[in-house]
């Protein structure tokens, strides 16, 4: 997995972190900080661990915004409250099943793997 983007220096994290699919493909998300668009995409949840930022739930959604309005990783028994959402706006299903595909495929384990439809 390559991180171009989304360490954290001081505390701060990125806006943008680009994760690596099995394909060598870079795929951008960003960091939520505002209401969830209704649009679907992909989504991940970034755990620092050790100093180093860790994916520790990647999935996809239909909806982004119906889908992650609910606490829903936040009630699973992994989630964590410092976790950080990034999400990955596609409103080609498609587009999305096959993003996914090549990031649970190609990010290091152990994570949870979401797929909300």
């Amino acid at each position: 997995m390559a991180w171009t983007h989304g360490t954290r220096y001081c505390g701060i994290v990125s806006t943008f972190i680009d994760l690596v699919g099995a394909s060598g493909k870079a795929y951008r998300f960003r960091l939520v900080d505002a209401a969830l668009s209704p649009i679907g995409g992909n989504f991940v949840y970034i755990r620092d661990l050790d100093g180093a930022p860790h994916v520790v739930c990647c999935g996809k959604a239909r909806s982004i915004g119906w889908a992650l309005s609910k606490p829903v990783w936040l009630s699973d028994e992994n989630g964590h409250p410092d976790d950080l959402l990034y999400v990955r706006l596609n409103a080609i299903g498609e587009t999305r099943r096959s993003e996914h595909e090549d990031l649970i495929a190609g990010l290091p384990r152990p994570f949870v793997i979401y797929e909300i439809e």
